[in-house]
């Protein structure tokens, strides 16, 4: 009498799928100017960072094509290693009253202690800074946020993005180690400041295109 001995084999098979992280994964919401979206949508856009910054499959947040998403800022975003923001769509900061800008102006994106950060695309980001303009010339007190902050950066690279109408400074480094800007388009409308007022024109600020403060190159 013959024996046989099946003997089985379980063949457990891991498949690495890429995560896509897109901003309206995260709560963020379209076409709505509101205060109250604007707050949704910073929280969603720190929330994305986070996961990116986490991932071990894609470590990049993708703000849409044809997206437009009205933000405040999403608070401090520190300790980034190779994120990339991809922006193709557009990120418009909120246009409200200064008083309810969150910290007496805070930057509408600030990234601290980052290494390998890439924010790349042929995306907007507006900063609709008519209204800050018109307030510190009426007022006499400057608190206007700049659009992008990014302070002690390493291996950075800024590319094809288009900013406008900055409240202060487009983009503002500080204590930087090879820093690369290419292709960016950086542009304040003129014509519709002047249609702020009826006979006051409101000519933009210091809205530097880029201030750079400590760059160091290897």
């Amino acid at each position: 009498m013959k024996t046989f001995i099946i003997i089985l084999f379980k063949l457990t098979v891991f498949i690495n799928i890429s995560q896509s992280f897109n901003l309206a994964s995260f709560g963020a919401k379209v076409n709505d100017s509101s205060h109250q979206t604007a707050l949704i949508n910073g929280a969603a856009f720190k929330k994305g960072i986070i996961a990116a910054n986490s991932s071990l499959t894609d470590r990049t947040l993708v703000i849409e094509a044809d997206h437009v998403y009205t933000m405040l800022p999403p608070g401090l975003l520190s300790r980034l290693i190779n994120v990339t923001i991809e922006l193709n769509g557009r990120i418009n900061a909120w246009n409200g009253n200064e008083s309810l800008w969150p910290n007496n102006g805070e930057t509408l994106l600030t990234f601290e202690k980052t290494q390998g950060l890439v924010i790349k695309g042929n995306g907007i980001i507006d900063g609709f800074g008519y209204s800050w303009w018109e307030n510190v010339w009426i007022t006499g007190k400057d608190s206007r946020p700049n659009l992008i902050e990014i302070s002690t950066l390493k291996d950075t690279l800024i590319d094809g993005i288009q900013l406008f109408n900055s409240p202060r400074y487009h983009l503002n480094f500080r204590d930087a180690l090879n820093l690369t800007v290419q292709n960016v388009v950086i542009h304040v409308d003129i014509n519709s400041n002047l249609s702020i007022a009826d006979l006051l024109p409101i000519f933009p600020l210091n809205t530097d295109g880029s201030h750079l403060f400590k760059i160091f190159f290897s």
